[in-house]
C-alpha cells in the first residue's frame, strides 16, 4: 500500500508534535517498511534538513533499485541510506551483499 506525499506529511508533522521533534541534527531516524514510493523518507528530509541521518527498511530489496531511490539518494545524498531486512524474521543484509 502507498502513501501520499500529503499523507505522509500530516504523519510527519504529527510525530513532530507528539513525539516532540525539534531539532534532529544529531539524530538518525529509522523508515520501517518504506516501500517504492519512500514518502517518509523523502518529507522527513525535507522538513527536518538538518536531520542527522535517515535510514530507509525495506524486506524488497527491489525498492532500492527503482528510479525513484535513486532520485532521493541523488537529491539527499549523504542524509539517506538503505538496508534491505525484514524485522518480522530479525533478517538484514547491507545492500553491498546483494552488489558483490
Amino acid at each position: 500500500m502507498s502513501m501520499s506525499l500529503e499523507a505522509a506529511r500530516t504523519f510527519i508533522r504529527r510525530c513532530q508534535t507528539e513525539l516532540k521533534w525539534d531539532n534532529l541534527s544529531n539524530v538518525t531516524v529509522m523508515d520501517v517498511g518504506c516501500g517504492y514510493f519512500l514518502e517518509c523518507c523523502t518529507v522527513l528530509l525535507e522538513q527536518f534538513p538538518d536531520v542527522e541521518k535517515v535510514i530507509g527498511l525495506d524486506s524488497d530489496v527491489r525498492v532500492f533499485g527503482s528510479k525513484l531511490s535513486n532520485e532521493v539518494v541523488e537529491k539527499f545524498k549523504e542524509k539517506i541510506q538503505f538496508q534491505n531486512s525484514n524485522i518480522e524474521i530479525r533478517f538484514a543484509f547491507p545492500l553491498s551483499f546483494y552488489l558483490t
